[in-house]
């Protein structure tokens, strides 16, 4: 008698490895019935490298629980388009699925939907030729830590806090980072000149198609180069995904020539007297008037004078300047006001701007770059004026990493640096509009 959860099963070979034709020996296959009709004899096989359409050579009277969802051993050979089964041996038949709903568990999603569970796969694969990209150029991946004592000053993202209890009572706030920037600066200071994290960041905000509280980031960093480097890194990383990932998964990829085409460049400043018809340059952080009055003539008339002014900005550039960006070939937006990026180095020929860039595909934002700031005094004066913004905001208090400050007192080479969000690419790949469809388990 056959135990009921067996520890080892008699496997041959895998689906997506059996031989095409009917001359080999009996062959044993493992995986889930996704499918089973007794009446029909057929059936539906799948392991980690596909499906298979089953047939069944005899009816199974001592198998009368068999049913679909239980996992199997099935013995045959192979048919034109299907397997002859000659005998099943049960792995796991007392498979209980939970009953139909509008919103199943994750889990469950996969084991359902085969192109779903096929993403997640993809995913893997993504993933490994991401790494491989960097490998193959020299960088070293850093392991950043998830909990961190201070988190991103960022006027407009919210971490999560935690408390880390000793057991002298003592408590302290710790946070999950936004973002290992800081940390990663911390790295170019020790020495690492090509540097890249791929994992999780998190971020305390609502659920959107495109924003998950926890997501995939890949943030990379050149030594004594700037944002121009950057932008020639983007097109090669989506060059080389294409390139090695296409043929394999042509099933999921998106049918358009848009990862076929050649970036785009263009200044903020142009995209903004483009699209919003203002001079962005005649705009400094004290400008909140100006920029209402060209709010109120472009139909805007819910903002007023308690809007400051980077409020005022983001209302025109996500209403009238952001929308459609990227949507026929990579398009980079370079060069943002100085009061608007922290933690970038300004431009040499024109302080009023920074060397920054942002990254958009498929009408997404990808990516968002920096010439980054290594001057210890002027990256101190901005964290504090962004901390009392936040105040100000009755956002989360965070306090000032002093010992991001004191690193770069020791000094950090000149460095560009980019986040860019994983999930989101994988989005514009596979032709997806919903970032919890790429992630194996989504919020």
């Amino acid at each position: 008698m056959s135990l009921p959860h067996p520890s080892i099963a008699k496997r041959t070979c895998l689906i997506g490895e059996m031989p095409l034709h009917r001359k080999v020996p009996v062959l044993h296959l493992c995986g889930r019935l996704i499918d089973f009709d007794r009446e029909k004899k057929t059936g539906l096989l799948r392991d980690r490298s596909g499906t298979l359409p089953l047939n069944f050579s005899t009816p199974e009277p001592e198998n009368p629980r068999l049913k679909a969802g239980d996992i199997v051993q099935v013995s045959g050979t192979p048919e034109a388009e299907s397997f002859l089964v000659t005998q099943v041996v049960p792995l796991v038949t007392d498979t209980v699925m939970p009953q139909a709903r509008t919103h199943p568990p994750r889990w469950q999603q996969l084991l359902n939907h085969e192109e779903q569970y096929q993403l997640i796969r993809f995913r893997s694969d993504f993933l490994q030729t991401i790494r491989q990209f960097f490998v193959k150029q020299d960088f070293i991946e850093i392991d950043a830590p998830s909990l961190i004592p201070a988190a991103g000053m960022e006027p407009h993202i919210e971490p999560f806090v935690t408390e880390f209890h000793r057991k002298s009572g003592e408590k302290r706030t710790c946070f999950l980072h936004t973002s290992p920037e800081f940390l990663m600066k911390k790295m170019l200071v020790a020495g690492y000149e090509k540097i890249f994290y791929l994992g999780h960041a998190f971020r305390n905000e609502e659920l959107a198609p495109l924003h998950s509280p926890e997501f995939s980031m890949l943030e990379w960093y050149r030594a004594y180069q700037d944002y121009t480097a950057l932008m020639d890194d983007c097109v090669e990383l989506i060059a080389y995904l294409r390139e090695k990932l296409r043929t394999k998964w042509q099933n999921l990829w998106r049918q358009d020539d848009l990862l076929q085409q050649n970036r785009r460049i263009i200044s903020l400043t142009q995209l903004m007297q483009k699209r919003c018809g203002f001079d962005l340059a005649q705009i400094g952080k004290n400008d909140a008037q100006k920029l209402l009055q060209i709010c109120h003539a472009n139909g805007f008339t819910n903002a007023d004078e308690t809007w400051p002014v980077d409020d005022l900005f983001f209302l025109l550039f996500l209403e009238m300047a952001e929308p459609g960006l990227g949507a026929d070939a990579p398009t980079i937006v370079k060069d943002y006001p100085s009061w608007m990026a922290s933690l970038a180095k300004k431009k040499a020929d024109d302080p009023r701007f920074v060397e920054r860039f942002e990254l958009y595909l498929d009408s997404m934002e990808l990516a968002n770059a920096f010439t980054e700031l290594n001057d210890p005094d002027e990256q101190t004066d901005r964290l504090l004026a962004e901390q009392k913004y936040r105040r100000q905001l009755g956002r989360t208090k965070i306090p000032l990493d002093t010992d991001f400050i004191a690193a770069l007192r020791a000094g950090m080479p000149p460095a560009a640096g980019i986040a860019l969000g994983v999930d989101r690419l994988m989005m514009v790949f596979t032709n997806r509009k919903n970032i919890a469809e790429v992630q194996p388990f989504s919020f």
